[in-house]
């Protein structure tokens, strides 16, 4: 119900909720990494003067592999990740944002219109004959998030100086003789309209007027459109209707049982916090493999010309991780696994979708599934079978069992992710996820089934929620 607790008063959108509450959490940064390697360094520290009554023995240990192990450390780039969503007038993006600020411990909510470089980064003023500088919203939305309504109506020069505080995290300044570096290590949830009607031939770059390379700095990318179709129509309807009756007349149904599961805003932000401090979580073997195998798949498809280049960038591979790193942190896992990383790639195919790369699927009307952990499965077999890696369910299977009992445990709501496109024979293989075959379902599904049950060591037991 932790999904399902976002923004309640819209209704579905599950692909948008789990990527607000991705970017929320956020994957490990770089002074996280510093931070954690620190708290082990003294623990190790203290046990060695328990045992030996000086600390001599821990500093003599100090080998080659410790050395490298720190400068690959001080190599990762930023933790926190951004997201832009595009869609038509009236689809909820503005209370998705506003949402997502109330979650926050710290967060700035802006508007384009009118704002301008010193507005978003800082702006030197006069006070008793000194100069000082002010920080704008980036400067104070530092360790949270920073909400910019209406992101399209910024100048384009405006826009260009934030480019250094969205990937560097911080912004180097050098106003009224005043020269200094300032941090802006926050999130970025950013909405815009599209110029006129969304052309779905065009990419996001051309239908937002925003340039490609401040597009890709954006970890996710949603398009949200407002078509046509009468059954979502009638559900949205009903939903609202519902929520207005139940509102002016207090009556006690079925559907006001379903209200009462879910979670407060103030439980649902400290569980966000909870998360964020408590979990540091690192990639598995598995993981990597299906976001190595994931990123050459789009760099092949970019080199045929298939997609915007600039959305393949080395950056793709660092959200992809970002994102899996956050996924472990909603489901309050020490280690990224398998789950994670296909939720991870589902993600940036969602974004994706929206540059015309996968399928025709709406972003906008996905919906929760009733059973979460078949979703999850189905979803799990979808992507290892279009990366060539089902031979890791032999391997990690022990953890993708462990993942589904703890998605159970906790009523974690999954969607199914319809990215294949069954009757469209001009796509390349090579570059678009599809369903297996009957056979191929079947007997790949037996790998569940035909495993032996594998004891956890104690370093992949998984947390639970108290």
């Amino acid at each position: 119900m932790i999904i399902k607790s976002f923004c309640p008063q819209l209704f579905s959108m599950y692909v948008v909720k789990l990527a607000v509450m991705l970017v929320l959490l956020g994957g490990v940064g770089r002074s996280q990494y510093r931070r954690r390697a620190s708290k082990r360094k003294s623990e190790s520290q203290k046990s060695d003067i328990s045992r030996t009554g000086s600390s001599s023995s821990r500093n003599a240990s100090m080998t080659e592999h410790d050395e490298n192990e720190r400068a690959r450390r001080e190599q990762m780039r930023r933790g926190e990740a951004h997201c832009l969503l595009v869609g038509d007038a009236g689809v909820g993006k503005s209370q998705i944002l506003r949402y997502a600020a109330k979650l926050s411990p710290r967060s700035v909510v802006t508007t384009g219109t009118g704002t301008t470089s010193a507005g978003l980064t800082c702006s030197a003023v006069k006070d008793s004959g000194e100069w000082m500088l002010e920080g704008g919203a980036l400067v104070l939305a530092d360790r949270g998030v920073c909400c910019i309504d209406e992101f399209g109506n910024i100048r384009e020069h405006d826009r260009a100086t934030i480019h250094e505080a969205m990937e560097q995290q911080t912004l180097s300044v050098a106003k009224a003789g005043l020269v200094c570096k300032l941090n802006t290590r926050c999130a970025i949830i950013a909405v815009t309209n599209p110029r006129g009607k969304y052309d779905t031939s065009q990419d996001v770059s051309v239908n937002t007027a925003i340039a490609s390379p401040l597009l890709s700095r954006f970890d996710i990318v949603l398009v949200l459109l407002d078509t046509v179709d009468a059954e979502w129509d009638r559900r949205v309807s009903s939903f609202i209707l519902d929520s207005a009756v139940r509102g002016v007349k207090n009556k006690k149904s079925s559907s006001d049982a379903e209200t009462n599961e879910i979670w407060p805003l103030k439980k649902l932000r400290a569980y966000i916090q909870w998360a964020r401090h408590s979990f540091m979580p690192e990639l598995s073997y598995e993981a990597q493999c299906i976001l190595k195998a994931y990123y050459g798949k789009q760099r092949r498809s970019d080199g045929m010309g298939m997609q915007d280049a600039a959305r393949t960038t080395i950056r793709l591979l660092e959200s992809l991780v970002r994102l899996a790193q956050a996924h472990a942190r909603l489901m309050a896992r020490d280690e990224a696994d398998i789950s994670d990383a296909v939720t991870a790639v589902l993600m940036v195919e969602a974004s994706n979708n929206s540059l015309n790369v996968i399928s025709n699927e709406n972003t906008l009307h996905t919906d929760f599934s009733d059973d979460p952990d078949e979703a999850q499965k189905q979803q799990n077999l979808r992507v290892l079978h279009a990366l060539n890696l089902v031979h890791l369910l032999r391997k990690g299977g022990d953890d993708d069992d462990g993942a589904r009992g703890d998605n159970a445990a906790r009523g974690r709501p999954t969607s199914q992710w319809n990215f294949g496109d069954e009757n469209n024979n001009n796509r390349s293989n090579d570059n678009i996820i599809t369903s297996p075959s009957p056979q191929q379902k079947t007997s790949e599904l037996a790998l569940f089934s035909s495993r032996p049950p594998v004891r956890p060591s104690s370093s992949t037991k998984r947390r639970r929620i108290e």
